[in-house]
């Protein structure tokens, strides 16, 4: 019984840090890249972009670098 204990241990722990990790850097990342779709006047479902290897990396990147809305847009006020 302590053998299989033993043999089980390092996979749930790596499952315990790998969702902490989800839970403490890719959801704020995805909420702030929300944000900033929004600053761009662009739906917030243009972040699931980013999911696609390279191409979606590249996109979001460019979407990133550009210079938001002037005013108010359909998301709300300009932020300051």
């Amino acid at each position: 019984m302590f053998t299989l204990i033993q043999m089980f241990c390092p996979g749930i722990l790596s499952l315990i840090v790998m969702l902490l990790s989800f839970g403490l850097i890719t959801l704020p990342n995805i909420s702030l890249l929300v944000r900033r779709m929004h600053d761009l006047d662009k739906s917030g479902w243009w972040v699931l972009l980013e999911f696609i290897p390279l191409v979606g990396f590249i996109i979001i990147f460019v979407f990133c670098c550009m210079k938001g809305t002037e005013g108010a847009n359909r998301f709300g006020p300009q932020g300051e």
